[in-house]
């Protein structure tokens, strides 16, 4: 029981990084430093040990430091690994594990390890009893394998995986809310155009423009997807289109409440700038003038939120060195 109550604590001083102030960090500080948090030896019984690596992971990750993070995430699912009858008795627990393990691993940049995870959640998905549960598990995977792909620059293997996506989407009775769907379909967008089919992105570009209502609601997501959508466009030698496509989405821009500088560079870039160049010459002297603005924004953690949602930095570098975009994620992984 005291670990369930340290746990509870914790998880209420921890709500929120942005929202906690100087007397809650000092107070889930404190908490961190009693004997029982301390000293592992003192969790005697699977839910005790469980407890104790749950809530040190969360602590170390509202802390930002990843190595812990990704040590008590994987003693938590090594515990599951050690004790397989419990699984089935709390099968949602152990998904969550392998959840939070995997989002360790890619935050490590360790995507191949991740991979394993990933396949453990897809193994064990079957276990989950409610409609609930089951509609997280199977956003939860898919999400996971196509990050998988995206991160290492396999599109042609994960083309394979978001056609399956696509007609389990068209296929399943899960309740699966607009976020996950708007989600999973900006997924195989991203992952189709790495693997060149340009058609297959933008019919799942088109299905979120008009099929969902999150973009109304959301600046974020507004400023991630019109982007993409523009870049989709000059991929296709769309070239013609840009300019109204543009304009369109500078009115769109205007009326948020949250617009992104990130939004206004790559809207100007598509827009006028690379317009304007006619030379090859001139086209990669504006994509080098572009990655340099890309990786100042960068350094702002605001801006970040938009650019996080696509590589635009190696595709810029792919339009540089002339190589194909697939490539560049691959070194880079």
């Amino acid at each position: 029981m005291i670990y369930l109550y340290l746990f509870n604590n914790a998880s209420i001083l921890s709500q929120s990084a942005e929202s906690r102030d100087k007397k809650d960090s000092m107070r889930l500080n404190e908490l961190m430093k009693r004997p029982f948090m301390r000293e592992e030896k003192n969790a005697l019984s699977f839910n005790a040990q469980y407890t104790l690596y749950h809530t040190l992971f969360t602590y170390f990750f509202i802390d930002g430091n990843l190595g812990r993070q990704y040590q008590y995430a994987k003693k938590a699912n090594a515990l599951y690994d050690a004790h397989p009858e419990k699984i089935k008795h709390n099968p949602q627990q152990y998904l969550y594990s392998l959840h939070n393990l995997t989002n360790t691993c890619n935050d490590l940049k360790e995507y191949e390890e991740a991979k394993t995870y990933i396949d453990k959640l897809h193994a064990n998905a079957s276990l989950m009893i409610s409609e609930r549960e089951k509609a997280w598990a199977f956003f939860t995977y898919h999400d996971n394998l196509c990050g998988y792909f995206l991160n290492t620059g396999k599109f042609e293997e994960g083309k394979i995986a978001a056609e399956k996506l696509l007609k389990e989407l068209e296929e399943t009775k899960l309740r699966l809310d607009q976020m996950h769907i708007f989600l999973l379909l900006f997924d195989s967008a991203k992952i189709f155009l790495g693997a060149g089919e340009l058609k297959k992105s933008l019919a799942c570009m088109n299905r979120i423009r008009t099929e969902t209502d999150l973009l109304n609601t959301r600046a974020d997501l507004q400023a991630s997807v019109q982007v993409f959508y523009l870049l989709l466009h000059y991929e296709k030698g769309n070239i013609d289109l840009l300019e109204s496509l543009v304009k369109s989405e500078q009115r769109a821009l205007a009326e948020m409440r949250l617009p992104y500088r990130f939004s206004s560079v790559m809207l100007e870039f598509f827009g006028k700038k690379i317009q304007k160049a006619e030379s090859k010459k001139e086209i990669r002297e504006e994509f080098i003038s572009l990655k340099k603005q890309l990786l100042a924004l960068e350094k702002d953690k605001q801006e970040k939120i938009p650019m996080e949602d696509f590589d635009y930095l190696s595709w810029a570098e792919s339009k540089i060195e002339n190589k194909p975009f697939a490539e560049i994620v691959q070194k880079k992984s």
